[in-house]
């Protein structure tokens, strides 16, 4: 008899309420197969293609003003309206901040490089180009069908949320509230949450929220795309990408994992604040 190249295992379950049966067949591979590693984090996908902007801090298309002690881990790209404003960057005073490397003691640091339009480098060119593509990922986001309806009450504070697509006119975070995002230990696990107008994070320092992530849920598939605005609040833990129709505001002392990208849908600016040490607002790209 030849041998077959696999073999299939059939099972035949027949329901306990006697309500019908369930055929399901099990492909085992033969000895040569080659069985694919498990998926590690590095691998799982971004869920929106981010094209340039994806080794991005920060991406604004009208500029960026910081405040305080504020620390991006990325590069920053500025495009079309090319102002970078460092307020206390200047021994506690303004200066501009429009320099490929950029670091200061009383301001603002970018551990990565700044692009802007008709900067020295490639004349905009990087800079155009990813603010284009932040476009393109915005309409991705905006248009990616809903899976999971909206979040009850239009707020985040106190809920256990699963994977999927949401969808809220607006949506918010309560002060010291808590929004657990629980891949169920799916590292493909992908969380979208389109918001028609704006998304507001209420955290304070004396109360302080937090996007939670658990059972294997990573940063990096965490999505928030806003038709407007978004603010994440004071001392805030933000765990996923912002892509803002307009503009985005990081407050004094929040720590944000996932990149801030703004104007996707018209002028947009970034600001941030921060206040002196320990209380650093700081911005890192996930992995």
């Amino acid at each position: 008899m030849r041998a077959l190249n696999k073999s299939v295992l059939v099972l035949l379950f027949t329901s306990l309420a006697g309500c019908g049966q369930q055929l399901v067949q099990f492909a085992l591979p033969d000895r040569g197969t080659t069985v694919p590693p498990p998926v590690t984090p590095s691998d799982v996908p971004l869920g929106i293609n981010l094209g340039g902007p994806a080794s991005l801090g920060l991406a604004s298309s009208a500029g960026l003003t910081s405040t305080g002690v504020t620390v991006v881990n990325g590069d920053v790209a500025l495009y079309p309206l090319a102002t970078c404003t460092d307020s206390t960057g200047n021994a506690g005073a303004s200066q501009t901040c429009l320099v490929k490397t950029y670091a200061t003691a009383m301001g603002m640091t970018a551990n990565g490089s700044i692009y802007w339009a008709s900067d020295p480098f490639d004349n905009g060119g990087t800079a155009n180009s990813v603010t284009n593509d932040l476009s393109i990922a915005w309409n991705e986001g905006s248009n990616k069908v809903d899976t999971q309806g909206p979040v009850t009450d239009n707020e985040m504070s106190g809920k256990i949320l699963f994977a999927g697509v949401y969808h809220n006119g607006a949506l918010g975070l309560a002060a010291g509230g808590v929004a657990t995002l629980d891949a169920q230990n799916d590292a493909n696990a992908i969380f979208i949450f389109k918001v028609d107008s704006s998304f507001v994070d209420s955290g304070t320092l004396l109360l302080p929220s937090k996007i939670d992530l658990t059972n294997g849920a990573q940063a990096r598939n965490v999505w928030f795309v806003t038709g407007v605005d978004i603010t994440i609040g004071s001392g805030s833990t933000w765990n996923g990408n912002i892509l803002a129709g307009r503009t985005a505001t990081i407050n004094d002392g929040s720590t944000v994992h996932g990149r801030v990208l703004a104007g996707a849908a018209g002028a947009g600016a970034i600001t941030l604040t921060g206040d002196k040490s320990p209380s650093v607002t700081t911005i890192t790209v996930p992995q």
